[in-house]
């Protein structure tokens, strides 16, 4: 009898592991395969667990299988409607297949369950942009960057867009900010250099500056992206809105959430469509 008490509990403890060891990977899992998995075992546990199909929602997202991590996101809302992340990052996704008027319609849910989530204005900014509601998109991009004046990400989507409407001498105000504060930042500097150059009288190229100059079939793409959010009904801390975007998944988020995935990598290009940098996120393509 004792033996038999010895190996329930064995059997006990050694499944509680292993939902631990699920848990932690889909929450906190930065490799999406791995990640998916951990999740799917979670869910097959527990059909009824919402957190869990966010998480593997941000896994199927990361592999480039939109259609199914939308579909998670829903069946994650329909589990528990209250999961405002769920909305948002379904809205990074609609954005990432170019359905900007369904990702509006997320960021409007995330914004009403609140109104001072920079990252979520920043969402429906670029959704907003890309349905060409411009006047809208420029003034959510100034509630991001007045609700957080250190959000990175608004000003570089929002020099993004000024460079899309030709206008130069703004998107260089907002690269300079950018530069201030995150110095050296990639993305940045690609813009200001094309931003320089469209200012600047034909003459300059021939007397010669330390602008680096782009070659008229030279191409170069800024990711801008915004960040994934977690559900914040696990009970752990609210990604900051800083640099990237918002994370979500299932229990323990990061400040800065992991790197699970950036979809909502946002563009507003001159042929007015949604170009694919290779891992597949949207992008802004600039070119001579």
């Amino acid at each position: 009898m004792r033996s038999l008490g010895l190996a329930l509990l064995l059997v006990v403890l050694t499944s509680a592991s292993a939902w631990a060891d699920d848990f932690a990977l889909c929450a906190q899992g930065d490799e999406p395969k791995l990640k998916l998995a951990g999740c799917s075992r979670l869910i097959a546990r527990d059909p009824q667990l919402a957190t869990a199909y966010v998480g593997r929602a941000l896994a199927q997202a990361a592999l480039g299988e939109a259609d199914k991590a939308i579909d998670d996101y829903s069946r994650a809302l329909v589990l528990d409607p209250r999961l405002t992340v769920a909305h948002y990052n379904r809205g990074l996704t609609f954005l990432s297949i170019d359905q900007p008027a369904l990702a509006a319609s997320d960021f409007d849910i995330a914004i009403a369950s609140d109104a001072n989530d920079a990252t979520a204005f920043n969402g429906r900014a670029m959704a907003y942009a890309s349905l060409g509601r411009f006047d809208l998109a420029e003034a959510d991009f100034a509630r991001a960057i007045e609700i957080d004046p250190g959000y990175v990400r608004a000003y570089l989507s929002r020099a993004s867009l000024s460079l899309s409407l030709a206008r130069f001498d703004a998107a260089l105000v907002d690269f300079d900010q950018v530069l201030q504060l995150n110095p050296g930042d990639a993305d940045a500097l690609l813009g200001r250099t094309y931003a320089l150059q469209r200012t600047m009288p034909p003459k300059f190229e021939a007397v010669g500056s330390t602008t680096p100059m782009l070659q008229p079939s030279q191409t170069i793409q800024i990711k801008l992206s915004s960040k994934v959010q977690k559900p914040a009904s696990m009970a752990f801390a609210k990604p900051k809105k800083s640099n990237g975007a918002k994370a979500a998944g299932v229990p323990p988020k990061a400040a800065k959430a992991a790197p699970m995935v950036s979809s909502d990598v946002m563009d507003f290009n001159w042929s007015e469509r949604i170009c694919s940098s290779d891992n597949g996120d949207p992008c802004l393509v600039l070119s001579r």
